[in-house]
């Protein structure tokens, strides 16, 4: 009896597992559209919002990948949201290269996500 009842606790966490590695593709789109905004308000009076909108996905993807056995996803997230924070304290400090080479790392590390290699 125990054995079946671990055994459908692992048929849950791996239920659960490939639910979240097949969302990341969703999840990037949002990612990119608020990386385009704050791309696009660079230079502008307040980045601030900007910044925000895209910490927001980022920090979540920082928590929830490595719950789900994405650790590489969830480490250029959360180094992502460690530039964000620091650049919402001093916007002057932005680095769009910096964040752009981010986003590069972690469309590569969502591409390489399937719920096979989980």
């Amino acid at each position: 009896m125990a054995r079946d009842a671990q055994q459908t606790i692992q048929d849950k966490v791996r239920h659960l597992r490939e639910r979240y590695a097949n969302s990341v593709g969703e999840k990037l789109i949002e990612i990119n559209a608020a990386y385009d905004q704050l791309v696009g308000e660079l230079g502008g009076d307040d980045p601030t919002v900007a910044i925000d909108g895209l910490a927001t996905p980022i920090h979540k993807m920082a928590g929830s990948a490595p719950t789900f056995g994405l650790a590489d996803l969830g480490e250029i997230a959360a180094e992502m949201e460690e530039v964000l924070l620091s650049c919402k304290e001093n916007p002057d400090a932005f680095s769009k290269e910096k964040i752009s080479e981010l986003m590069k790392d972690l469309r590569l590390a969502g591409e390489n996500v399937s719920p096979e290699k989980l």
